[in-house]
């Protein structure tokens, strides 16, 4: 789990959020082997990333939290559409770095 974080870092740095999303997905499978997930982040998860994101995981104390997506700006309202439609309450949205 630390190194996934450690390699997430690095890819988003670069800019490699395809790679940083497959590293979002790997952490949360191993959270899931944790039994510290639940299975209505799982459906999120699943959901975020059936719709277009990069890649998706949980975070907080476990078995409860939030889901973190990592999603395309051209993705962002489909995959907030999937994920409420799979049970999310809320969605919000930020950006990494900056638009040219």
């Amino acid at each position: 789990i630390t190194q996934c974080s450690k390699s997430g870092l690095e890819y988003l740095q670069d800019g490699n959020f395809k790679q940083a999303g497959a590293v979002m997905v790997t952490n949360h499978k191993m959270l899931q082997q944790l039994t510290v997930s639940h299975e209505k982040l799982d459906i999120l998860v699943e959901a975020a990333c059936h719709s277009g994101a990069f890649g998706a995981k949980l975070s907080g104390g476990g078995r409860g939290g939030i889901v973190i997506a990592l999603v395309p700006v051209c993705k962002m309202n489909a995959v907030s559409e999937a994920m409420r439609n799979a049970g999310a309450t809320q969605c919000f949205h930020t950006k990494i770095g900056s638009e040219s």
